[in-house]
């Protein structure tokens, strides 16, 4: 009996601490691509812009194999991108990539790609065949346009 105690009070204090976070047991209502949240939301253009070797519009043609983390992130890796067009660095068309979703429920939970939809995507080039997706962007004529001119305001490197 003591035990059936500690146990459901654990979980009225996980299910506490979901709502304070923003979860709902509803679904949650149906967003435009514009007002999701993509991996790497948090980060700045800016910042995202420093530490990737690459940016591209690309399409995601297989969003890899997914893997929970503790902490409240999914990992994604081997998953394949076809690049579109390339606004900054030089990569080739298809390549394997992995990158991170946040899946904790509330307010920064972030949503997977879809597959077959143009995103602007910060990498990073790891090593010959590795890439890591810092940030992901909706693929829109204006977001393009602020990035391509970011590009351009940066400094060129050393």
């Amino acid at each position: 009996m003591k035990t059936l105690l500690k146990h459901s009070l654990i979980l009225v204090a996980i299910g506490l601490a979901l709502v304070a976070n923003g979860y709902s047991q509803s679904p949650p209502a149906p967003q435009s691509l514009d007002t999701k949240l993509f991996s790497g939301h948090g980060k700045k253009n800016e910042d995202a812009l420093k530490e990737s070797t690459d940016i591209a519009v690309a399409v995601f043609t297989s969003l890899g194999n997914r893997g929970a983390d503790a902490t409240g992130e999914d990992d994604y890796d081997q998953a394949e991108i076809e690049v579109v067009t390339t606004l900054k660095g030089n990569l080739p068309g298809k390549l394997k990539v992995f990158y991170a979703v946040l899946s904790m429920p509330g307010k920064n939970q972030e949503s997977p790609p879809v597959l077959g939809t143009q995103y602007i995507m910060f990498i990073q080039k790891l090593g010959p065949t590795e890439y890591e997706i810092k940030k992901m962007l909706p693929a829109t004529d204006d977001s393009i346009a602020k990035i391509k001119a970011l590009i351009a305001a940066a400094p060129a490197a050393k």
